[in-house]
């Protein structure tokens, strides 16, 4: 069988049309998924009164409110994670399992205490407890280290 190149071609409204889907669709996933999945996580933590919400009467409230929610836990985590990469670097700490480890063991204290004091007492609408807090930031972190896991390969000669 012969290597045979494919191509595409679009043209004016078609590639227009196209394109804006596309990006409805990437917007559309970057906005509601993470919020059907702490929606689920929700429930499984309000069967065991660990999370309470109180809901708005309108959707758009509840997206734009629980949006800013997710919004500020994934900004607090990110940026602790960048504090630890630029302490690691100033000091210039080798990038072993064990100091990962213990990085990520470090950052989700920190970043349990702080979310529990700074940023919780801001969204009356969502009462999380000690143990819900700690499974958020367990899943959290355990999201972020599946996806930042590389396999390294041997250097050949």
């Amino acid at each position: 069988m012969k290597n045979k190149n494919f191509k595409i071609r679009l043209n004016g409204w078609s590639a227009l049309v196209i394109i804006l889907l596309g990006l409805v669709l990437f917007v559309g996933a970057i906005v509601f998924i993470p919020l059907f999945v702490m929606f689920g996580l929700y429930n499984i933590l309000a069967k065991f009164d660990f999370a309470h919400i109180d809901l708005f009467e309108s959707f758009w409230h509840d997206i734009t409110y629980f949006g800013g929610f997710i919004l500020l836990l994934v900004i607090l985590v990110f940026a602790l994670d960048f504090l630890t990469l630029f302490i690691l670097a100033a000091f210039k700490i080798q990038i072993t399992t064990l100091v990962d480890l213990l990085s990520i063991i470090v950052q989700m204290v920190i970043s349990i205490g702080l979310f529990h004091r700074f940023v919780l007492p801001y969204f009356d609408r969502i009462s999380i407890e000690w143990p819900g807090l700690i499974i958020l930031f367990i899943l959290l972190y355990g999201i972020i280290a599946i996806f930042s896991y590389e396999k390294k390969t041997p250097i050949e000669s």
